[in-house]
């Protein structure tokens, strides 16, 4: 198999949540692998360095701020990609929050709704924003939800959260029957922990560290990088036959 089928030479990516974390690295990645890159979040602050990055790789990038769960500010962010780029062949619907330490009991109706408007109303709005534009230009694309292995097990105080990421799970399964049609892909990608710029203060407490690395088979916490494969193989042409499909990325945490 030619290498080829990894590459997104010549595509279109947008990348929600780009400003930093998982979505800077994917969006970098997707730099990396060939496609222009326009990068949306809440805040311009970091988004322009992220612009940068894309054209030092010598891809054309565009910086863009959004409210995901605004319909009429994700559409503005859609169109502004569009007239820029043409089109949108492949989107990283990044759209997530959590509260740490939320014990069920203790969630009030104002939390449960900021997480839930977050994590599913802007996937949604997102995410059907790019399918009506990828649908009206016939050409099909790759549509990559951002999961979490806790869509899948359970862990204490993360009910909420984790609720929305199931719910993502079974919406990137009907997304992806229902745009079958139109040539669409629609996959999730699932991480365990993964070090960051949001979270690496908790991982410089060893005792911290040695308990989640006990729970992973591979033996360490995932890295930022550990998701730049992954998500550049479901956008590209060597995922052609993969759809409707949660590809966990999690070290084996989920097989024990």
């Amino acid at each position: 198999m030619s290498n080829t089928r990894f590459s997104i030479q010549g595509k279109v990516a947008l990348v929600v949540g780009a400003s930093r974390g998982l979505g800077r690295a994917i969006a970098l990645g997707f730099a990396d692998a060939g496609a222009d890159v326009a990068v949306a979040a809440r805040t311009a602050a970091d988004l322009q360095e992220v612009e940068r990055a894309v054209s030092e790789r010598g891809r054309k990038g565009l910086a863009l701020t959004a409210e995901v769960t605004d319909a009429q500010s994700v559409q503005q962010m859609v169109d502004q990609t569009v007239s820029h780029f043409g089109r949108i062949d492949i989107l990283l619907n990044n759209v997530g929050k959590n509260i740490s330490g939320l014990a069920a009991e203790g969630v009030t109706p104002e939390q449960f709704d900021d997480i839930v408007g977050t994590n599913l109303r802007g996937l949604f709005l997102v995410g059907t924003a790019v399918a009506r534009t990828m649908i009206a230009a016939g050409t099909g694309g790759s549509i990559i939800n951002m999961s979490s292995i806790l869509g899948q097990v359970a862990m204490p105080a993360t009910s909420i959260y984790s609720t929305t990421k199931g719910a993502l799970n079974q919406m990137t399964r009907a997304w992806a029957l229902e745009w079958a049609p139109h040539g669409i892909r629609v996959n999730a990608l699932a991480p365990a922990y993964i070090v960051t710029s949001l979270n690496q203060h908790l991982f410089q407490d060893t005792a911290y560290r040695k308990n989640v690395e006990s729970r992973v088979p591979l033996g360490r916490v995932g890295r930022e990088e550990d998701t730049v494969g992954p998500a550049v193989f479901l956008a590209s042409e060597s995922a052609a036959y993969v759809t409707g499909h949660v590809l966990v990325v999690d070290g084996g945490w989920t097989i024990v």
